[in-house]
């Protein structure tokens, strides 16, 4: 620990060694902010890939085909989870109200997004299941395209 310290001090003693301090200090600011900047294109290539997915699905009517023990699976087990999800994002936003330094709420307002997004994807299923495959295939494309 106290070569840490000497170390530190010799770097802030020299002028070099300040710029190495602010560089390394500043890096994983950085490094964070690229990564929510990947997260945030990758999520708008998630929509668009998922509307591709419905459209593929309309156009040749594969729900329709589909067993119904698969059917009865879909909608008993895998739609009630936008619930769960709308749940998550309801606790999220709370904890974000109550959070105290914009790490935590950042952190937690954006998590939160994301799951609603997950609940309206798990709708858009149920909506293709339906029958409404169009409907829901040009609620993705509005979502992609205004970036909600």
């Amino acid at each position: 620990m106290r070569v840490i310290a000497h170390l530190f001090a010799r770097l802030h003693r020299d002028q070099r060694g300040s710029v190495l301090l602010f560089v390394i200090g500043f890096l994983p600011v950085a490094i964070g902010a690229a990564a929510f900047v990947i997260d945030v294109a990758n999520g708008a290539e998630r929509y668009e890939s998922f509307a591709q997915t419905l459209k593929y699905l309309e156009d040749r009517r594969l729900l329709d085909k589909m067993p119904e023990a698969w059917h009865t699976v879909l909608t008993g087990f895998v739609l009630p989870l936008r619930h769960y999800e709308q749940g998550a994002q309801l606790l999220l936003t709370n904890a974000n109200r109550f959070a105290y330094g914009t790490t935590l709420t950042q952190a937690m307002g954006f998590a939160g997004f994301d799951r609603i997004g997950n609940a309206q994807q798990l709708s858009l299923i149920g909506l293709a299941l339906a029958g409404g495959a169009a409907l829901a295939g040009r609620v993705v494309e509005l979502q992609a395209r205004f970036n909600f």
